[in-house]
Parts: structure tokens; C-alpha cells; sequence
């Protein structure tokens, strides 16, 4: 089985370990996962609902393009997408809906991305450039240099950036892409990196626990339900979500009497 799924996976371009346990992949992972298991059921009708959105360009590309392949062996598939570019490289026939209702039907080759657009959310759009703030950036405050991952899923590959004071470090990218990770090393979380992350003026970001990251500042405002759990090691909640929650450690779940200790038995 573990060879069928890397087969496939490699037809599509996913990068997947079979023999990793589901609740550690990611959320764009268990996705391919998802995917990768109705493709190896050998469906015939394959209903995809927002199959990209959580892909990269390139595995959009590779995951639709076989999707497409298989529809020519004589599958048929529904495509269920917000992506117009999808929808006229990709259909063959396009149904617009609105409010529970079609709106209309049509082929690909007849309408333009704009035209879709306008059919879908009822009204034209415009892409008036946004005049952007000039802004200069302070004295640098943080450095992350070669930041890998050392537990071969190669989340992080030598990743650098510099954050300087008084402006907005955008990261882009969909979901599974070392996102995660890295919020995870800045606050401490355990992650096993590698690499240089500098506090200037405070020294290595290593070398201080988590207490003293929250003291100078540093919060990750993203809660991550699924990691919230009672597998793995126990986390405080704050550990998670340093400015919402009180500094109170999880409880355990609680097991009725009659559940542990069938027909009364101990």
C-alpha cells in the first residue's frame, strides 16, 4: 500500500510520507492525503470542492492536470472552485451559481475570467491600483538566518529574513509550507530547527525561555485548535496563545466510573 500511495503521489507532485501519522501532517497535507485516497479507490465520479485552495501553484497545476487525465480515461468530475484561471484552463462546462441558484450555463472558451466574475458575485469588479504609504523602516530588531528543519520533513530549508522596527513583515503562502514551524521556533514552542534567530540587543532567541520571549514582547495570535488535544506532550494554553488565555494548564479528560471499570471489575 505505503508503494501505491508513493506512486501516486509522485505521478501528482505531492511531497507525502505514507507511513507519517495523520494527526502530525499539516492541514494542506491531510488534504492531499484526502485526495490521494479517492484517486487510489479508483473513483468514477470525483466531486472536488476547492481541492487548490490550500495548494501551491505548481501542486494545483500537477493535481489538476492529472485530475484532467483521468476524466479523459472516462471519469467524470465536479470541479467546485473560486478560481476562475481553474475553471477556463481546467473545464470543459462551466455552471455559475448564485443564492442557491444557476445562473447560467456555459463553455469555457466562450466567457472571460471578468465575465465569470461578474456572473458569480452580481456585479463588474475593478482592479484600481492601491497607492501604497512610503514608509522607512527602522533599526533592525529581529534575524533569522538559515532556519532548516531536522526532523526530514524539510518544513524550513535556510530560511533568512531581517525584521526591522516599525513595519509589517508579510509572509506569504498556503497552509503546510513551514508557516507553523516557524511561528512555532520564534515562540518558543518545541520545533526541532536549526539555525540562527536573533533578538538584537537581547542576543539568540535559543537561549531564552519562553517567559522571557512574552517579557520583550514576542505573541503568536494564531490558536491551533487540533494541537490542543491530549496526544503529545501537555502544553499550557498560554504556551499557544500567550495574550488570550490565563496561564492555566490543561485538565485531563474525565473518564465516568462505569466506563473505566466494565461490569465492576477493576
Amino acid at each position: 500500500m505505503s508503494d501505491d500511495i508513493r506512486a501516486m503521489a509522485d505521478r501528482i507532485g505531492f511531497d507525502i510520507d505514507p507511513d507519517a501519522p495523520i494527526h502530525q501532517l499539516s492541514i494542506a497535507e491531510q488534504q492531499r492525503v484526502e485526495i490521494l485516497k479517492v484517486l487510489l479507490a479508483g473513483a468514477k465520479v470525483l466531486i472536488l470542492d476547492e481541492p487548490t485552495a490550500v495548494l501551491t501553484e505548481e501542486e494545483a497545476e500537477r493535481l489538476l492536470t492529472t485530475v484532467r487525465g483521468f476524466a479523459r480515461e472516462g471519469a467524470a468530475v465536479i470541479l467546485v472552485t473560486h478560481k476562475m484561471n481553474d475553471v477556463l484552463r481546467y473545464a470543459d462546462q462551466v455552471t455559475i451559481m448564485r443564492g442557491g441558484r444557476t445562473v447560467t450555463s456555459l463553455r469555457p472558451g466562450s466567457v472571460s475570467v471578468d465575465e465569470l466574475v461578474r456572473l458569480t458575485v452580481g456585479e463588474s469588479t475593478t482592479n484600481a491600483d492601491q497607492p501604497s504609504a512610503e514608509r522607512t523602516p527602522g533599526e533592525p530588531y529581529l534575524r533569522v538566518s538559515g532556519l532548516t528543519s531536522t526532523d526530514g520533513r524539510r518544513a524550513l530549508n535556510g530560511l533568512d529574513l531581517t525584521l526591522n522596527r516599525g513595519e509589517i513583515y508579510g509572509i506569504a503562502g498556503v497552509g503546510g509550507n513551514g508557516q507553523s514551524e516557524l511561528a512555532n521556533a520564534l515562540m518558543g514552542i518545541p520545533e526541532p530547527v536549526q539555525g540562527e534567530m536573533e533578538i538584537i540587543g537581547e542576543g539568540d532567541l535559543a537561549d531564552l525561555d519562553a517567559a522571557r520571549r512574552r517579557a520583550l514582547g514576542i505573541a503568536l495570535d494564531s490558536c491551533r485548535p487540533l494541537r490542543l488535544g491530549s496526544g503529545g506532550p501537555a502544553l499550557h494554553r498560554r504556551q499557544l496563545c500567550p495574550r488570550r488565555y490565563p496561564l492555566r494548564p490543561l485538565r485531563p479528560l474525565l473518564v465516568p466510573e462505569k466506563t473505566r471499570h466494565r461490569g465492576g471489575r477493576r
